[in-house]
């Protein structure tokens, strides 16, 4: 079942990514996945190399005590919501009758221009709104 991540707008660069991949895996999910739609893969840019690793198996990983350098022995604070959104993209890929196939790109930020402007306004938009 498809729930928002904790936090509805991004506060760091981190929960940005995850938000970003929230958005990303909601509009396939309803825009691609529930219509039958004659696309049968769906290729996914980013700019965040851990967040490729999680949504591509890494995320295993936390759940035997492997950390990523930038945790420096903290809990990831948003390990639900990666779970979350691993388990919408694996029901779309275990699916029967319409089973969809994903494609992680890495890129440099550059080539991912558009996306994060698009971030940069919701982010923005979402600080003014606190003041």
């Amino acid at each position: 079942m498809w729930r928002p991540v904790r936090s509805m707008l991004p506060h760091n660069k981190k929960s940005a990514c995850i938000y970003a991949m929230q958005n990303t895996l909601g509009f396939v999910h309803t825009k691609i996945f529930r219509v039958d739609a004659d696309i049968h893969t769906v290729i996914i840019r980013t700019s965040s190399p851990w967040l490729m690793r999680a949504m591509t198996g890494g995320l295993e990983l936390y759940n035997y005590g492997c950390h990523l350098p930038w945790l420096e022995g903290h809990q990831l604070l948003y390990l639900q919501d990666l779970r979350r959104l691993v388990g919408l993209m694996q029901s779309m890929t275990d699916h029967g009758t319409n089973p969809l196939k994903f494609r992680f790109w890495c890129v440099e930020p550059e080539a991912n221009r558009e996306a994060i402007e698009l971030a940069m306004r919701v982010y923005n938009g979402s600080r003014s709104t606190q003041n």
